[in-house]
């Protein structure tokens, strides 16, 4: 039983320490110091963290993390910066707890608290990626703030309790690798808007869509067009709300000859995928945002067919390309003789003939 709550304790902090290595250190040591925590028969080897040097150096570090961690961007940065220090630091502070555990013990539970720590971190840098898109800087603070408030209770939680906490930090790695794919889609997506609103500053016109796709997608866009179909333009894009497609899908709106629809190509999960979207009778919105543009496409009684995002890079082709779909997607509507030309719009002073 001893071996289990050490591989608790182990797993447990190397999950806060995904979070905040950092805090998880300095809480639990400067705890043990000034005895606000009793370790439990066992778990003895944690008193390593007693060391005002160790905790002392923590709580330094943790200063200049309290105070990046809550501007936007910079906490993004500080992010990447520790994407391997967290890992390897949780799995030194795993290596301290479980002491003098049985070698395969060790060896398991370091693996183990490395890879708790790196879901962690990953899940928290994909979130912060997503709420560094408000302009205000209000919901960095307030989500820094939880954040630490989890370490501080769950570090406390984790001593008192390491059986729990082996099986709630199993539980969780394992829906993080449930939503890994989703995660790490929407990281790479982030990421792709934040570089194209780098590289958009100072850049000039994009140039005219081009009818080209790369050969995969090409290939599963084939599949669906008619004989006689012909591709007009393709704008590199990604997925927003896509009920068929999902979220941050990386591919390519897709206009043809055939005028009743559009398409969407890309690649999920190392797949291609095609989707049509029928555009008759919907209507189109168009809205530019701080990080890309949005076009959505939605029909009334139907809600939202597709949202897709474009890059601040290439928003004047993706612009043009709306200017081009509003027209074509306008009401037709027939108009009186008069307002179509004839005698009335005949030019003022011309004598009939």
């Amino acid at each position: 039983m001893e071996q289990i709550e050490l591989l608790g304790a182990a797993l447990g902090l190397g999950t806060l320490a995904g979070l905040s290595l950092y805090l998880t250190v300095f809480v639990v040591g400067v705890s043990l110091h000034e005895g606000w925590l009793h370790l439990s028969p066992g778990l003895e080897p944690l008193q390593v963290l007693d060391n005002p040097w160790v905790w002392g150096v923590a709580l330094v570090l943790y200063l200049f993390e309290f105070f990046a961690d809550k501007v936007p961007w910079v906490d993004s940065l500080w992010d990447s910066i520790h994407t391997a220090i967290r890992p390897i630091g949780a799995m030194f502070v795993a290596a301290a707890t479980l002491g003098d555990a049985n070698p395969a013990m060790e060896i398991l539970g370091v693996l183990c608290a490395g890879t708790a720590a790196a879901a962690t971190h990953s899940a928290k840098a994909g979130f912060r990626l997503m709420v560094n898109t408000s302009p205000e800087p209000f919901s960095n603070i307030a989500t820094s703030v939880a954040e630490d408030v989890v370490v501080v209770a769950g570090s406390f939680f984790v001593v008192k309790h390491p059986i729990w906490a082996l099986v709630i930090t199993a539980l969780g790695v394992a829906t993080f690798v449930y939503f890994a794919p989703t995660i790490f889609r929407a990281v790479k997506a982030q990421f792709a808007l934040i570089l194209g609103k780098l590289t958009a500053i100072g850049a000039g016109s994009a140039g005219a869509p081009s009818a080209r796709l790369p050969h995969a997608v090409d290939l599963a866009l084939g599949a669906q067009l008619a004989p006689d179909e012909k591709i007009a333009w393709a704008v590199p894009c990604l997925t927003g709300r896509f009920p068929t497609v999902g979220r941050n899908v990386r591919g390519f709106l897709v206009r043809t000859s055939d005028a009743s629809r559009l398409y969407f190509v890309g690649s999920k999960s190392f797949k291609p995928v095609a989707q049509s979207i029928p555009v008759a009778g919907a209507k189109i919105d168009y809205q530019r945002r701080f990080l890309c543009d949005e076009m959505t496409f939605y029909r009334h009684g139907q809600g939202v067919l597709g949202c897709l995002r474009f890059t601040k890079r290439i928003a004047e082709q993706a612009a043009a390309c709306h200017e081009e779909l509003a027209v074509a997607l306008a009401p037709k509507v027939d108009l009186p003789a008069k307002a179509q030309g004839g005698p009335a719009d005949a030019t003022p002073g011309a004598v009939p003939a």
